[in-house]
């Protein structure tokens, strides 16, 4: 569900399913080309040294960063508000051809974090893991 909680923001709420993290947040979202642009020669230091620690082996010699994603989103947590635990995915990203995608989030935090974080957990325990099945008895006592 979503509606206007003021300056902007629309609050998102949904419950986790099995293809769905649990989310509840404030949420600005909007293509805009040109603030992309300017976030990317911002963060263009940044960008090198990542792409060079990561070190990706590819058959296109050309292969590497070539902006961000015109789709900006802002987010905004109160007391009590989370997103679950989930793996972001990759999306085409046409305005860069027609091969492109996106491969890494960039999160910028525009306040301090009091008692929220952002976990990075090892792929076998992400969203895409093996979960194992609740007994009975699990189930019951939640």
């Amino acid at each position: 569900a979503e509606h206007s909680v003021g300056g902007g923001f629309e609050s998102v709420r949904h419950a986790a399913t099995r293809y769905v993290a649990r989310r509840e947040c404030g949420r600005i979202q909007a293509d805009d080309r040109r603030v992309a642009g300017a976030l990317y020669e911002r963060m263009g230091p940044i960008v090198a040294q990542v792409a060079d620690r990561v070190g990706v082996t590819h058959p296109d010699a050309a292969y590497g960063p070539v902006g961000l994603s015109e789709n900006i989103r802002l987010y905004r947590y109160g007391r009590g508000m989370s997103f679950g635990r989930h793996f972001d995915g990759s999306n085409r990203e046409p305005s860069f051809g027609d091969t492109a995608n996106t491969e890494i989030t960039v999160l910028i935090y525009l306040s301090d974090c009091r008692g929220g974080a952002t976990r990075f957990y090892p792929p076998a325990s992400s969203a895409g893991g093996t979960k194992k099945k609740k007994t009975k008895k699990q189930k019951e006592a939640e």
